[in-house]
């Protein structure tokens, strides 16, 4: 094992299957778990990662590519592995596997010290802070007049808005803390630019000089005097100027030239002087209103954690808190870190890359892919990949360039058209396997075709339309109409904006879909309508009442809230006197968020921070999503579209840009390249990298396919109006290819989808399957006639069970630890131990075996029949028969277990009318499993 390494792996080559066996190998070498730290950026990656790793390591027998990878890393036989797993079982039972998130673990080191910078340990963290952080600081910088004076004048500079401005500020806060700038810069003088001008038109007019001409050399402002065109050319030798030039002119022209460099030079100071004192009391003040509600935003925890650890680092001190060292570092998608993440790991990695790693005590494992590099908005470098190895020459690297995930015919199409626009493109050479067979593919030369071999799997078309929309409408049915399942079609394009135009249209046609919604919440109608009615009880006014007569078309009356009631009973009454049913998806979503506020009035005060958007109105359908949104997910048949529109300018006030070598260059964005040649430079490389940025975008699009790939191109795009996928014409005539230039055609079949074992029918009124994660079980119906220690005895069961992958002894050890975290605060240890014991008895029972064997099994499933919500602890499904299973801790009430089992059974079998249903209740007692038959 290579003690550090660097693993460059391209799109479907096993990335996570190359973290988790590192994770494992270092586990069978001997390292302690708690002493391994992997991070990733998303909970669902770092999920994933952990599911991967207990998974892999408790069932190494059954998995054989990765008992083989082990065996490679670690330099043994199978055999042994094998004997270390067992050897060191027990072991990673009790451990804590460390797998989590750069925010979760950030936020991890802050609890610890969390007394230093005047918080709680158990603060919070918080979405939609912005307007109160901003309205304190403006009531700060409101003491101080000259302050106040400057903040507008930076304002109004910033040509856009009070956003522009603060969105700069917290940029500024987010990667740097404080600027590097001459302090107490003055405003500068505008005396040198005016007399250069007037020198300027002092010339023409003794040259008589056109009117044109003349009236350029008018006195301007120096910000006015940049957008004339003439202060753009290198020299005033052409037409306009013709009749007057000499080389004295260029002269005069030079000058005011490098007068105009100098005043801009010195407001660029100014300017970051100003910034950084205000940035300073942003931080002051967000710190004091942090302290203040103990709340935290993620760039708040990111800021915090690199004031703590890399002002004052102390490895010891910090080992000390975290109750135990970091030995095992492995970081996963490492060209998405930005510079803060990468400043603050900094310490960490070099203490392991120190004398402390070279005894071989830690290691140090990064992986990532500068082809997918697409978060340089929220401050990925994928510059930093290769500066670690840069500056560590201990590090080794290595590659994974066989793309596992796609058909043939697709990852030779990709690479032809990437090769030789993705700089340090790697050829992939993809080994596919399809019919048990191998395929060795090259990378043929791409002309204006894509040729393909014989051997190559996968549909790919091309088609060009200048109604992006309409033109999704036609390939998803075209797909549809070839035997794809709408579940395995995904739509993806470049704005949130462009999500609900396409949802619209699919909507219109009758397809089902789901979307990544970006409208709020609030827009939901029946929403809307219960809040405009908990407005109307509150404030009286009769606006409140027809906005709810308008959006239900229904009267209705002022109702007294009980004001110490909290919002989600409030909400909750009212959806009941509206009739709206209280199962919809929004509304529950509503209620959900709604818990967080402790009355209707708390809640009515403060809409203007609730950011939550509407809910997916189905789990099945065609799914759309953005490009960045698809990263690290994989499809069947992907739908990649064109530009919907044009693309922004960018407004922002200033520029700024990393560099490995000479760190953050900070310009102010005007428009001044014709006179500054450093800012020229930054802004150059800006658009390289907003470029480069795009490529990636567009690899990481096509590389989410399995199966099928359709590239939908605009027909006749422009300047205005430009293309991803089409060559076209400036007005001056230049053919302009500035991303790809993709001819329409169509390859291969139409792979159509697998048939499921069972037909389910889709959006059927008397109820609703679907395999989604386990709500909480509604124990509030007879709640105070039950005992509650009864009620946990319960809930901690099924729990059990739903944490148990496989109904197997070792499967069910795992979940007693999950079983044992989550209700350890409710049942004594005893009393977990006991329903641990009964589950054992349960997965050793005859007939439970005789009717889980063979199966397909669904836990914890929701059951929508007659607008009664329900679920359903367990089914059991094969060709012939469904089996649904139902356990209870206590045989106290076996006629209501009866009666409701029964009902389980009568909407099944409505649903399922050709196959045979039975229903079974498994008593877990003490000691013994009794069971009915239904």
């Amino acid at each position: 094992m290579k003690p550090f390494l660097a693993l460059e792996a391209s799109a479907g080559s096993g990335k996570t299957f190359a973290l988790s066996v590192r994770f494992i190998a270092l586990i069978l070498n001997g390292a302690n778990i708690n002493e391994i730290v992997a991070l990733t950026f998303t909970r669902k990656a770092a999920n994933e990662m952990k599911e991967r790793v207990v998974e892999t390591f408790l069932n190494l027998k059954e998995k054989p590519s990765e008992l083989e990878e082990i065996s490679k890393i670690l330099n043994q036989s199978k055999e042994e592995i094998l004997g270390l797993r067992d050897a060191r079982l027990a072991k990673f039972l009790e451990g804590n596997l460390k797998i989590t998130t750069f925010d979760s673990f950030f936020v991890m080191i802050l609890r610890q010290f969390s007394l230093n910078m005047g918080l709680s340990s158990d603060f919070k963290i918080v979405s939609g802070l912005e307007n109160l952080q901003r309205a304190e600081f403006a009531l700060e910088i409101s003491k101080d007049k000259a302050l106040l004076k400057a903040l507008a004048n930076l304002i109004i500079s910033a040509q856009n808005s009070k956003n522009s401005f603060f969105d700069a500020l917290e940029m500024f806060y987010d990667n740097f803390g404080e600027i590097k700038c001459v302090q107490n810069s003055k405003f500068p003088s505008e005396v040198a630019v005016e007399n250069s001008l007037r020198n300027l038109y002092e010339y023409a007019l003794k040259k008589d000089a056109s009117d044109q001409a003349l009236k350029s050399f008018e006195p301007k402002k120096p910000i006015r005097l940049l957008e004339s065109a003439f202060v753009e050319r290198d020299s005033l030798n052409y037409r306009t100027y013709s009749k007057i030039y000499s080389p004295e002119l260029d002269e005069l022209f030079w000058e005011l030239k490098a007068n105009l460099k100098l005043y801009f030079d010195e407001l660029e100071a100014y300017k970051l002087s100003e910034l950084n004192k205000f940035l300073q009391i942003y931080k002051s003040v967000k710190l004091a209103l942090n302290r203040r509600l103990n709340s935290l935003t993620f760039s708040d925890v990111s800021r915090l954690t690199y004031e703590l650890l890399c002002k004052n680092f102390d490895a010891q001190v910090l080992y000390f808190r975290l109750d135990g060292r970091i030995n095992h570092l492995l970081i996963d998608e490492f060209q998405d870190t930005n510079v803060t993440q990468y400043e603050i790991m900094l310490p960490l990695i070099s203490e392991i890359l120190s004398g402390y790693g070279q005894n071989g005590l830690g290691s140090f494992f990064y992986v990532g892919d500068i082809k997918q590099s697409i978060y340089r908005f929220r401050g990925g470098k994928k510059e930093l990949f290769a500066k670690l190895q840069d500056d560590f020459k201990q590090i080794k690297s290595s590659s994974l360039d066989t793309n596992y995930r796609s058909f043939a015919a697709l990852v030779k199409f990709t690479n032809a058209i990437f090769k030789d626009k993705i700089s340090d493109f790697k050829e992939q050479l993809a080994s596919t396997k399809k019919d048990d067979r191998i395929l060795d593919l090259r990378v043929d030369s791409w002309c204006e075709y894509f040729v393909p071999d014989s051997d190559d799997y996968g549909f790919l078309r091309v088609v060009s339309n200048d109604d992006i929309v309409s033109e999704v409408l036609n390939q998803v049915k075209f797909l549809l109409e070839n035997g794809v399942k709408d579940d395995d079609i995904t739509v993806l394009c470049w704005k949130n904006e462009d999500i609900n135009f396409i949802s619209s249209a699919l909507e219109s046609a009758g397809i089902n879909l789901v979307s990544e919604s970006t409208s709020s919440l609030l827009q939901s109608p029946y929403v809307r309508a219960i809040v405009e009615y908990a407005k109307f009880c509150l404030f009286k006014d009769p606006i409140y009442k027809l906005n709810v007569e308008a959006l239900l078309d229904t009267k209705i009356y002022l109702l007294d809230i009980n004001p110490s009631k909290p919002a989600f009973l409030s909400l909750n009454y009212l959806a009941q006197k509206l009739n709206i049913d209280i199962s919809n998806i929004d509304i529950l979503r509503l209620f959900e968020l709604a818990r967080e506020f402790k009355n209707l009035a708390d809640f009515i005060f403060n809409l203007d921070s609730f950011d939550a958007v509407i809910s997916a109105k189905n789990s099945v359908g065609v799914k759309i999503m953005t490009v960045h949104k698809s990263k690290g997910l994989q499809f069947e048949n992907v739908i990649v579209c064109d530009r919907i529109g044009g693309s922004k300018s960018d407004s922002s006030s200033f520029l700024a840009e990393y560099d490995v070598k000479d760190g953050w260059k900070i310009k102010q964005n005007i428009k001044k390249e014709s006179f500054d040649e450093d800012f020229k430079n930054l802004k150059n490389r800006a658009k390289e990298l907003e470029k480069e940025e795009n490529l990636n975008k567009l690899y990481v699009a096509f590389t989410r396919a399995i199966c099928g790939l359709v590239v939908i191109k605009k027909s006749s795009p422009d300047g205005r109006n430009p293309s991803f996928f089409t060559a076209y014409e400036l007005k001056s005539s230049q053919e302009i290819v500035e991303y790809l230039d993709l001819k329409e055609f169509t390859f291969g079949q139409v792979i159509p989808s697998k048939k499921d074992e069972i037909q389910q029918v889709r959006n059927s009124k008397d109820i609703d399957i679907i395999k989604v994660a386990r709500q909480d079980i509604d124990t509030k119906k007879d709640s105070m006639a039950k005992n509650q220690n009864a009620i946990y005895l319960g809930l901690a069961f099924h729990y059990l069970f739903e944490m148990t992958a496989r109904f197997d002894e070792r499967a069910l050890w795992v979940a007693r630890s999950a079983m044992f975290n989550k209700f350890h605060k409710f049942l004594s240890d005893d009393e977990l131990e006991e329903l641990f014991l009964r589950g054992l008895n349960l997965i050793k029972d005859e007939k439970f075996i005789e009717l889980t064997t063979n199966k397909k099994i669904y836990k914890e499933q929701p059951l929508k029949f007659n607008g009664s919500l329900k679920q359903i602890d367990l089914m059991c499904i094969d060709d012939n028969e469904i089996c649904i299973i139902d356990y209870k801790t206590s045989d106290h009430s076996i006629d209501e277990n009866i009666s409701q089992i029964t009902n389980y059974r009568d909407a099944i079998s409505k649903f399922y009318p050709n196959l045979k249903i039975k229903a079974v209740l498994f008593y877990t007692l003490k000691n013994k499993i009794q069971y009915i038959e239904i």
